[in-house]
């Protein structure tokens, strides 16, 4: 498995521009806080294969992890080391050496269960799961590298915040973990240590990642019996604690401690320890001590997952997103032996600044040691289909102590999200923030905050009257099948005609929508929709505000990623870009169309944008005089490689409305 290039060799630093000490120009490390283990480390200017250490960025009893700098591709990774201290230790300048042979089957059942986990964790492709791009074993030892990622624990970001978070920022905060946990769990694979301080928000934009993949670690504790090395009182479920038949572990397992990391974040501490709750249960359901604070459908789905039998919990993480009200893009197969769809390449906003109207700007995602996530966003992982349905048996390789802590300098100031106004000629009924309030302390997940001494706004409970309670779909919205009659046109309009492109649609190609609701309360509710296609192709959604205004809603700046499969069901918005119901109240007209071929829509005026690409009306006015009865400009033309003789000019499409109205109260 190893080669000459793994082996260790001592080179001295590089001074050159984007090599190691360019990196340090951009990172403080946090030496000061790793424990005696530290010893162990290996000097800066270490060369491991193409990687040079620059520098010490975290240590456990379990391994060490590194700044590093790939010297191949230019760019910062996180390196990490198996090497237990309690049964390992390093003798001479890189060589790793069991301290007594009564280890020794200890150490290399760890050491296989470290490699195992990279193997495992290289196949997947998710913005909120750690990726592995290289691993070896060499030295006595092995090695993963990993995206070097700054932020700060969940753990710290919910200590910073004055009050705890509202139900829409734990919403944006849940989305990608419970798709990141889908796409595991797809695979039987389970974490099994999801908490707090396993979770990281990433600097910038805040979005979850889940951290601590320690097979290793789980393997010598079983062996050694150190069980509280890989047990968190508070987030273990019963079934954790030893291997009962009549209580297996399975995606109900990390069910519970999604369910705990959310009531920590409530009520600042965590519940009840789960065998404690066999003998006595003393757990106060949130449904009632956290009542008025959130919506009583967020609470008790939160309860539910918090029940001490496995039995009595949702049975799946999409089963807990169907009650929380989330809709989720969940794996369509298991990951194979590689991985399934690329992820997105997302150009994202560096910062959330209030409606679609205003967000035209770009987004930087700092931290990441490649242009990734998320991870360039391109890694911005798509919750996309995997590859490939794998039903491998429970992965016991739960998780190797990424340990890739971020940079300890203070993070930038903690601020809130605030609504600007926006100017007429983009208007959007539709508010891309990820609260429900206009001000957060901390901001929510994917999304960087502007103003740091706004108070905490908690939503309101929802009127069930205006709302559905729960995210059943409506019944299927499909593209109508009628022709055009007549050589005549209305009068142009922008929602009349995206109801003319759906009758010019093809009717072999059978769109449908299914919606969260048909009416959103503006400011705190979400349009939210899910589209499915018979045909594979390209899909292609537009909105008509009540206000008249035209906008290109998907793909966007922030996700390119439109491609969608036959029988495929997207949920749409994605968290990289929900959307509130906003002023003014009306009708929110949409059109979805899938193409078989990519599209171009300039013959409709459309202006490209950073975030979301708009129809200027005199843009529109101008469109209007090339349409014919069977003829849209505002339905795009395909857009094909040169020299293609057969360029497909098929596409279905689906129109429905949302109506924005007023709260009740």
């Amino acid at each position: 498995m190893s080669s000459p290039d793994d082996k260790t060799v001592i080179a001295p630093k590089s001074s050159g521009p984007g090599g190691p000490q360019d990196a340090d120009r951009t990172l403080v490390t946090q030496s000061a806080a790793l424990s005696a283990n530290a010893q162990h480390a290996l000097p800066a200017g270490t060369r491991l294969g193409e990687f040079e250490i620059v520098d010490l960025i975290g240590e456990g009893g379990f391994g060490i992890v590194y700044l590093a700098y790939d010297t191949q591709l230019g760019r910062n990774v996180a390196l990490k080391e198996y090497i237990p201290a309690a049964l390992a230790a390093r003798v001479g300048t890189s060589e790793v050496s069991v301290r007594s042979e009564r280890h020794e089957d200890t150490f290399r059942a760890g050491l296989k269960s470290f490699i195992n986990e990279a193997r495992l964790l290289a196949r997947f492709d998710h913005h909120s799961l750690v990726k592995v791009y290289r691993f070896w074993e060499a030295n006595g030892t092995a090695y993963m590298v990993m995206p070097y990622y700054e932020g700060i624990t969940l753990r710290d970001g919910l200590r910073r915040m004055s009050a705890p978070p509202d139900e829409a920022w734990l919403t944006a905060l849940l989305t990608p973990l419970i798709e990141a946990l889908a796409v595991l769990h797809a695979s039987q694979c389970y974490h099994r240590d999801i908490a707090p301080d396993n979770i990281m928000l990433l600097q910038g934009s805040g979005r979850p990642v889940l951290l601590d993949f320690g097979a290793a670690r789980r393997v010598i504790g079983d062996m050694t019996q150190a069980l509280t090395v890989i047990l968190k009182p508070g987030y273990a479920p019963v079934e954790q604690y030893a291997e009962v038949a009549a209580m297996k572990q399975g995606p109900w397992t990390d069910v519970y401690a999604l369910g705990a990391v959310v009531y920590f974040a409530i009520q600042g501490k965590t519940p009840p320890p789960s065998v404690g709750r066999l003998m006595s249960d003393t757990y106060v359901p949130l449904a009632s001590a956290a009542a008025g604070r959130y919506t009583d459908q967020f609470l008790r789905a939160i309860d539910h997952a918090l029940a001490v039998r496995p039995e009595n919990r949702p049975q799946s993480v999409e089963a807990l997103a169907s009650e929380l009200g989330i809709f989720i893009d969940a794996p369509a197969h298991a990951a194979s032996g590689a991985t399934a769809h690329a992820p997105t390449a997302v150009a994202g906003t560096d910062s959330r600044t209030g409606t679609l109207r205003t967000t035209q700007t770009t987004r930087k995602e700092a931290g990441t040691a490649i242009a990734q996530p998320p991870s360039a966003d391109a890694a911005a992982g798509n919750r996309r289909k995997r590859a490939g349905l794998i039903a491998a048996g429970v992965c016991l390789v739960a998780l190797v102590a990424t340990g890739i802590w971020f940079a300890t300098r203070p993070p930038p100031p903690v601020t809130a999200v605030k609504a600007t106004t926006p100017p007429a000629s983009v208007g959007i009924a539709a508010s891309l923030q990820p609260s429900s309030s206009a001000d957060s302390r901390l901001a929510a997940p994917d999304t960087v905050a502007q103003n740091a001494t706004a108070p905490i706004v908690q939503p309101e409970a929802r009127a069930p009257a205006t709302v559905a309670e729960t995210p059943a779909p409506l019944a299927s919205i499909s593209a109508p099948a009628a022709s055009l009659a007549g050589n005549t046109l209305d009068p142009f309009t922008p929602g009349g005609e995206l109801e003319r492109i759906a009758k010019l649609a093809d009717p072999s190609i059978h769109v449908s929508v299914t919606l969260r609701s048909t009416t959103a309360r503006i400011g705190r509710d979400p349009l939210q929709f899910r589209i499915s296609s018979s045909r594979s192709g390209y899909a292609y959604v537009f909105l008509v505000d009540p206000a008249g205004e035209y906008t290109m809603l998907f793909p966007n700046g922030r996700d390119h990623n439109n491609k969608i499969a036959a029988g495929q069901t997207l949920s749409l918005p994605r968290p990289r870009w929900p959307m509130l119901a906003a002023d003014p109240p009306g009708p929110n007209r949409f059109l979805v169309l899938v193409s078989t071929a990519p599209r171009e829509f300039s013959a409709g005026g459309m202006k490209p944008a950073a975030d979301f690409s708009i129809f200027p009306e005199a843009a529109q006015r101008d469109a209007a005089t090339q349409r014919t009865p069977q003829y849209s400009p505002f339905a795009g033309k395909p857009r094909c490689a040169a020299g293609t003789t057969d360029c497909p000019d098929d596409f279905g499409a689906a129109t429905f409305t949302i109506e924005a109205v007023r709260p009740a109260n």
